[in-house]
């Protein structure tokens, strides 16, 4: 496979920046793209896209008899498609090193971390279990396909859901989904890659890192670093392709950055499930999953709205009465001189109706407390008043 090529100046330019801490598209060392999730209309059916690198897994599962050796365990296979739409560099038939390096990556990252029970894929021991195969369908390369395959997949097996099965007189007997709910997987973490391009042909020690590498920064890079962290801040696996050296304080660096970007990434990854399982209204089944998808991505951007777009898509009403309710409380809080923190919370939109109303509640109590010890103090200065003469 041939990659990009670059021209001297290009070449140049691009390392250039990164000696000052710039990158061609604007973002600092250590800021990920735009990421996007979305599902499709059938359970197993995730879209991932990374800036412009866009991949699609779809999870799909059969009835096979198990190995001999391991007859209560399941099957997991995973398998990766490089179109040449997504670069003209791939060639159909022909798996380049990029292809077998991903498709080993991913597949490592969640059998050996032992990600997916594969016991709860047995339906009868010796006899049958399910077989669950990944597709990764590479649709645009604009960089960093290792992370955005890497969560396109664990996005498409937590969104699968298979048939509920149940044995009858020795007889398998498969149920459709309007005689008993599907059942997803059993998953036990959800381990996610993060790679850095490294960066050392001016002789720098130690070497340039940049998390989440554009297509032209992997043309100039001298090595990639990925890291697989789960949700738990454990480390999955490392690997490390180029011949760059790392140092140890890097590569503690990159692990804390990466901890840091694994956690935002599951942070919207959840987001965006808990966006797709809510109900819908009818015939916009899939209208929710794109919003959330555009929400989602709003809140990996800015860390400080993540709580916000987790909490999923509000009704327009409620939105109206909150604005409003926002705007009583603002009046309320400068008429009678609320602490620092009760303005900060109304900032930033976090009051629901119930503790609006509480809180009015109390600072009407507060009022009425202070008219009545008024009123006390003017009674006892008259009284005090009409004894003096």
């Amino acid at each position: 496979m041939k990659g990009l090529t670059l021209s001297t100046n290009e070449r140049q330019f691009i390392l250039g920046a990164l000696r000052e801490k710039l990158r061609i598209d604007g973002r600092r060392p250590f800021d990920f793209r735009t990421v996007k999730i979305s599902f499709g209309m059938s359970y197993g059916h995730a879209e991932v896209q990374i800036g412009s690198t866009r991949v699609i897994g779809v999870v799909s599962a059969e009835v096979v008899e198990p190995w001999p050796d391991r007859p209560t365990e399941g099957f997991f296979t995973f398998n990766t498609e490089f179109s040449p739409m997504a670069d003209a560099a791939f060639e159909i038939g022909r798996p380049s090193e990029l292809a077998i390096e991903l498709g080993r990556l991913v597949e490592r990252s969640l059998r050996d971390s032992r990600a997916i029970d594969a016991e709860a894929l047995c339906i009868k021991a010796g006899d049958k279990v399910w077989s669950v195969r990944c597709d990764l369908h590479v649709v645009d390369h604009g960089g960093n396909l290792i992370d955005c395959a890497s969560l396109a997949a664990v996005a498409a097996l937590l969104h699968f859901r298979r048939p509920a099965t149940a044995l009858v007189a020795d007889q398998l007997v498969v149920y459709t989904p309007a005689e008993r709910p599907m059942v997803p997987l059993s998953v036990h973490h959800t381990p996610l890659c993060v790679s850095f391009a490294l960066f050392d042909s001016d002789g720098s020690d130690p070497p340039i890192a940049v998390v989440d590498p554009a297509l032209k920064e992997e043309a100039v890079m001298d090595g990639r670093m990925t890291l697989t962290i789960n949700a738990h801040m454990e480390m999955c696996a490392i690997q490390k392709a180029g011949g760059t050296a790392v140092t140890t304080a890097l590569l503690m660096q990159c692990a804390r950055i990466a901890a840091v970007k694994a956690d935002e990434l599951n942070e919207l990854l959840q987001a965006a499930l808990r966006a797709a399982a809510a109900p819908s209204p009818a015939g916009a089944s899939g209208v929710r999953a794109r919003s959330a998808t555009l929400d989602a991505a709003t809140a990996l951007d800015a860390p400080v709205a993540t709580d916000v777009a987790d909490a999923g898509p509000q009704p327009p009403a409620a939105a109206t009465d909150a604005d409003s309710a926002e705007a009583d409380d603002a009046q309320d809080d400068h008429d009678s001189g609320d602490d620092d923190e009760e303005d900060e919370e109304d900032e930033l939109g976090l009051y629901v109706h119930t503790d609006d109303n509480r809180r009015r509640a109390q600072q009407q109590q507060e009022r009425d407390a202070d008219s009545s010890d008024a009123d006390d103090l003017h009674v006892n200065a008259a009284t005090k008043k009409s004894k003096r003469f």
